[in-house]
């Protein structure tokens, strides 16, 4: 963090002294003499500000703030974690534990320790005032730049600091061992930080564990506040150590992967004998009974998508960095959760300058100008998609590559029809690639390339094909077979020979292609915005899949291999653009799994082309994740890795159905909550929820995840006043949706029952699509009054109010169970799975009920 040697004791006298109009207050005089004599040498730390003050000295509204200065998880806690704080607010009437016991026992599983060898604090900065305390150092080795309250408390203690600098001569920012085991032989605590903040730089084990060999009578400190976002963990971190090296303590904390910076809660790892010392001095309730409580949450919640997403995002940032703005930045490697960014001389500005531009277009980033003469560096914490778009957006204006018109989203001769794209606001064109982005051609096109490479006596591998298409100049698949047949063979037969092959073989395996996203957002994209194809397919071949697919109206625009050179070539965009008569200053987009594709793109200008990079079907784990970073690195504003991340893009608040699936939505407003519900049956159990109960949010999830429907669901209701409008409410446009999306239930297979254990819970559900709205719902014995946020009465009310919308006769019931939370869960997947069989197509088509409706 940012730090500057301001006398504190002056804020304070100001402060103490002047009224809220800035006058002195009537009498007042100096306390000066009550202090310590060295208050007017002490560290004044900067944090950063609340939100409300920075959008108010801005001049613009909280929520168009892109908050990438202090290195939080902008994703938040899980949903079962601020469950798990609403829920401890009940008992905030009673102190907490003092000795920390369920905290401290999940904390030594989490950590593979024994919960002596853990002590909790409000935040890891109670733990490093502890550390001081029980110490009491007279010398106090840092590794600048680095986390500035070691220096803070180093000063509160009457500690000397010495300070043994990183290396930054030769931009590695490595530890200087020679200088830590050499200050550290005559000091009592040594702190070092991996990952270091703000550098992102991490000190191995073979480094942690050669100073505490060599300082055996000094406290090593390991600050690894970020050490979840390192690569590869729980490997390398330092508490492997702890057994070995009892001089050894590792300082953690919740607040950056666990989204809890506001709830205070951090933890060390130590030697028992330190452990206990802590626990003695400590303030008996240091953590509150919401703390402690989120905490023992967040180590049980499934946080590990959330940290892919941000490693994911990191990765992209210094892709981009490297890449499309290696002219003007130099990015260094980081393991953390932010990006350390050095200005090169070229972009005529200080960092300080940079930051304070950036900062009126609402885009907070850290600025080091007065550290250690880091007058050239910002560091960036990584965000969420979204944010990494806002950002760039204004690194591209700050460097002259974007308009400011173009930037706020107000662009010049925009067409009434365009479509929100987070990305830059709005688009008024959507461009196309065939291969890997509009079809999933793994089991035809590419197989192709193999096949006949192979009918010429040569066997290559999608790792060749691969090479090949990065490699640039590889748009056309037939040129692609015939360099891979030269490559392998040292001669290759005419491309005419390939050609033909190629078209033999392509024609046996073309119905293999499937469309990759929904025929529905295609068709709900061309009615926003002018939509075309540019493929570097033969027409011929293009015409086929397009038909076949049943998509060729969405797309009155089709340029191919005969109609001009290939990609990267970017003739064939700006010709389809021209074509669609787009105005030359509104914004396309186009999508492309390849090099060529995002390069074609950026060739368009000055046309405000944005390049969408695409991860093709069947790419997953690692070699995703390596498209990924070629693509950004190749200049894609924005990477998505399937149907959905596409659909979150391109249509964020439009729910759409594949061809041949249901769809059904219901917004529902009343005096006490306003609610909009998408729901598409024949889904992939994806939920997108939020009613403000934790609890009934999980239940939700259950839902959709066995009854394979994807769901959308928001609910703004009067939960300050209770639970029971928003459950009912979202209960009753949910089965509205499931009723509109099953229409008049022809070829419904109508009934369907089902099982499902959760421990020791057994629940039973039986549906009946009848028409005719009935429930009933029973549990062996009583449900607790709460469970989480919800009222244990609205579970049944919840099963009674959509069978009523849905329009269905419903039986839940509950027959073994102690854990109320298991009983409920149990009955939600009963339900989900009862509902999957009864919705499900049959092969008749009438309606299935003697009367000919339902």
């Amino acid at each position: 963090f940012q730090y500057c040697f301001c006398s504190a004791f002056g804020a304070f006298w100001w402060a103490a002294c002047m009224t809220a109009n800035g006058t002195f207050a009537p009498g007042a005089r100096s306390a000066a003499h009550l202090l310590r004599s060295d208050m007017g040498n002490m560290l004044e730390y900067h944090p950063v500000q609340p939100l409300e003050v920075l959008a108010a000295e801005i001049g613009i509204p909280v929520e168009a703030l892109c908050k990438l200065d202090a290195n939080e998880n902008l994703y938040g806690a899980h949903s079962s974690v601020i469950e798990a704080g609403e829920a401890a607010l009940r008992s905030s009437h009673i102190y907490p534990d003092p000795g920390q016991g369920e905290l401290r026992a999940a904390l030594g599983r989490y950590c593979s320790v024994s919960p002596e060898q853990v002590v909790a604090g409000a935040g890891a900065d109670d733990i490093l005032d502890l550390l001081f305390r029980i110490v009491c150092p007279q010398r106090v080795v840092t590794c600048p730049p680095t986390f500035a309250m070691y220096k803070f408390f180093g000063k509160i203690s009457r500690s000397e600091v010495v300070e043994v600098p990183l290396k930054k001569l030769d931009r590695s920012f490595a530890f200087d061992m020679v200088g830590i085991l050499r200050e550290g032989a005559t000091s009592q605590i040594v702190f070092l930080t991996s990952p270091n903040n703000p550098t992102g730089t991490r000190l191995s084990n073979e480094d942690v564990e050669r100073i505490c060999t060599a300082l055996p009578n000094c406290m090593v400190v390991v600050d690894e506040a970020y050490i979840e976002f390192a690569h590869g963990f729980p490997n390398g971190t330092a508490s492997l150590l702890l057994d070995k090296h009892v001089n050894l303590v590792v300082v953690r904390t919740f607040a950056k992967w666990a989204g809890l910076a506001g709830m205070r809660v951090g933890y060390a790892l130590a030697h028992p004998d330190i452990v206990k010392a802590i626990c003695q001095i400590k303030i008996p309730y240091n953590l509150s009974v919401t703390a402690s409580a989120t905490g023992v949450a967040a180590l049980a919640a499934p946080t590990g998508p959330t940290l892919q997403k941000i490693r994911r995002e990191r990765a992209r940032l210094l892709a981009v960095f490297n890449g499309p703005l290696s002219e003007w930045f130099e990015p260094y490697p980081s393991e953390a959760n932010f990006v350390l960014v050095r200005l090169k001389p070229v972009l005529g500005r200080t960092s300080r300058q940079l930051t304070q531009s950036l900062r009126k277009m609402g885009i907070l980033i850290r600025c080091y100008d007065e550290l250690l003469g880091m007058t050239d560096c910002i560091r960036i914490s990584v965000g969420r998609p979204q944010d990494t778009d806002q950002l760039l957006r204004g690194l591209l204006v700050q460097v002259g590559a974007l308009s400011p018109v173009v930037s706020a989203g107000s662009l010049p001769a925009l067409p009434s029809a365009s479509i929100a794209l987070p990305a830059l606001k709005a688009a008024g064109c959507v461009l196309w690639d065939v291969d890997g982005v509009i079809v999933d051609v793994g089991k035809s096109y590419r197989q192709t390339i193999l096949d006949t490479c192979a009918a010429f006596g040569v066997e290559v591998t999608g790792q060749d094909v691969e090479e090949v298409k990065r490699r640039g100049n590889a748009n056309n698949d037939w040129v692609v077979t015939r360099t891979l047949i030269s490559q392998k063979k040292g001669s290759a037969p005419s491309l005419e020979e390939v050609t033909s092959k190629f078209e033999e073989i392509y024609k046996t395996v073309r119905d293999k292609e499937e469309l990759v996203p929904a025929q529905s957002l295609l068709a709900h994209l061309a009615q926003q915005v002018p939509q075309g194809i540019i493929t570097g397919r033969p027409r011929s071949d293009a015409d086929y899949v397009l038909s076949k697919m049943g998509v060729t109206s969405f797309f009155p625009v089709v340029k191919c291999m005969e109609d001009g050179p290939a990609k990267p070539s970017p003739k064939l965009l700006l010709d389809a653009l021209d074509e669609l008569k787009v105005p030359q200053s509104t914004v396309a987009v186009f999508l492309g799994d390849t090099v060529d594709d995002i390069k074609a793109a950026l060739a368009c200008k000055p046309r405000p082309v944005i390049p969408i990079g695409v991860v093709p079907p069947g790419k997953d784990g690692a070699a995703g994740d390596d498209h990924e970073a070629h693509l950004y690195e190749a200049g894609a504003w924005r990477v998505v890795r399937n149907a959905q991340e596409m659909q979150d893009l391109l249509a964020p608040n439009q729910q759409t159905a594949r061809q041949g699936q249901r769809l059904g939505s219901c917004a529902r407003e009343t005096k006490e909550t306003k609610i909009k519900c998408d729901v598409v049956v024949e889904g992939s159990g994806v939920a997108k929820v939020s009613t403000k109960i934790g609890f009934l949010d999980h239940m939700l999830e259950t839902l959709t995840k066995h009854s394979r429907t994807d769901l959308n669901l928001v609910v703004d209701g009067d939960i300050h006043v209770d639970d029971h409008h928003t459950t009912e409410d979202a209960a009753l446009a949910l089965g509205t949706a499931l009723d509109k999306a099953l229409g008049n239930r022809a070829g419904v297979t109508r009934f369907g029952s089902a099982f499902a254990p959760l421990d020791e819970a057994l629940a039973c559900a039986v549906v009946d699509l009848s028409g005719r709205p009935s429930a009933s719902v029973s549990f062996h014995q009583p449900l607790r009054e709460q469970i989480g946020a919800l009222s244990g009465e609205m579970v049944s009310h919840f099963f009674v109010s959509i069978a009523t919308t849905l329009r269905a006769t419903v039986h839940v019931d509950v027959t073994k169970g102690v854990n109320s939370h298991h009983m409920v869960e149990a009955a939600f997947k009963a339900f989900a799975m009862a509902l999957r069989a009864a919705m499900a197509k049959s092969q008749f088509t009438d309606i299935p009920s003697a009367k000919g409706v339902l």
